[in-house]
């Protein structure tokens, strides 16, 4: 075999290492994230009172969002935890804290936004909504 094979062959089993590493350290990185967003609803008391649920609600693309119905398996305030899948039109009356990913419309995402804060609505994030804000809480006592 030619030499150059040899190192055309070595060159694609590297890459496809690196790839899977990639990925592996990707995932890993969405359920640290994932146990950050448990921990907060876990530490924040909502402001209504819970009678079966507390919904954790999902708008927007982000990574973590393949993770966080992992978070239905787990209690918190005495209640199972149900993650729903919004959009920006959905009603999020329904929701005790709201989990934000990328989201292309920034007129209805600030209506979101001020919806949540006026509601009390606990709201997270992973990326930067208002330029470098990566988490966001809405707390009203």
């Amino acid at each position: 075999m030619k030499p150059q094979y040899k190192i055309t062959g070595l060159l694609l089993i590297l890459n496809l290492i690196v790839t899977t590493v990639s990925a592996t350290e990707k995932l890993y990185d969405d359920e640290i994230k994932a146990g950050f967003v448990y921990n907060f609803i876990k530490i924040v008391k909502p402001v209504k009172s819970l009678t079966e649920n507390y919904n954790l609600c999902i708008v927007g693309e982000s990574s973590i969002r393949n993770v966080l119905p992992e978070l239905n398996k787990q209690r918190v305030h005495g209640v199972n935890i149900k993650t729903i899948e919004v959009d920006l039109n959905s009603d999020i009356s329904i929701c005790d804290s709201l989990f934000l990913g990328q989201v292309a419309n920034r007129k209805t995402l600030d209506k979101l936004l001020g919806y949540a804060e006026n509601n009390s609505i606990l709201t997270m994030s992973d990326v930067a909504l208002n330029g470098n804000l990566d988490v966001i809480f809405y707390i009203k006592q």
